[in-house]
């Protein structure tokens, strides 16, 4: 019989921060470590931090089965994760200061697709200013 058990508590690492972005699978394709990044943040509107890809993540959350005495459903395998990308923020300072979990989003740049990325960049620019107008939920 499987026990009903839970953590209780939760530990917080005081390590360098890193940004997590979730990103499409056919993604991978094209990712590499030291590709340029960007992120936004909806808490800090306006500011763009720049970065570089740290680390893909060598596993999903799909790729995972836990037990539980019940036999799974064919829906699990239809499910399409999305794959982390760890990017290294070149302000540790000011991302130090905000708490874990702040959302906001993420661009990677690669040597394909080069003359997409001025685009991109404009895009990402003009979405971290609506932070300014639309707060969170926009």
């Amino acid at each position: 019989m499987p026990l009903p058990l839970r953590p209780a508590l939760t530990f917080i690492p005081d390590e360098e921060r890193f940004v997590a972005g979730a990103f499409w699978q056919n993604s991978l394709l094209r990712l590499k470590e030291g590709d340029e990044a960007e992120v936004i943040v909806d808490a800090i509107p306006g500011v763009v931090f720049k970065g570089k890809v740290a680390k893909n993540l060598p596993a999903m959350a799909e790729g995972e089965i836990q037990f539980s005495g019940n036999l799974q459903s064919s829906n699990k395998l239809f499910q399409r994760g999305r794959v982390l990308v760890l990017i290294d923020v070149e302000d540790h300072e000011l991302l130090a200061q905000l708490p874990a979990g702040v959302a906001g989003q993420a661009a990677i740049y690669t040597e394909h697709f080069s003359h997409v990325a001025i685009m991109r960049k404009v895009l990402l620019r003009m979405q971290g200013w609506l932070n300014y107008l639309f707060g969170e939920g926009h």
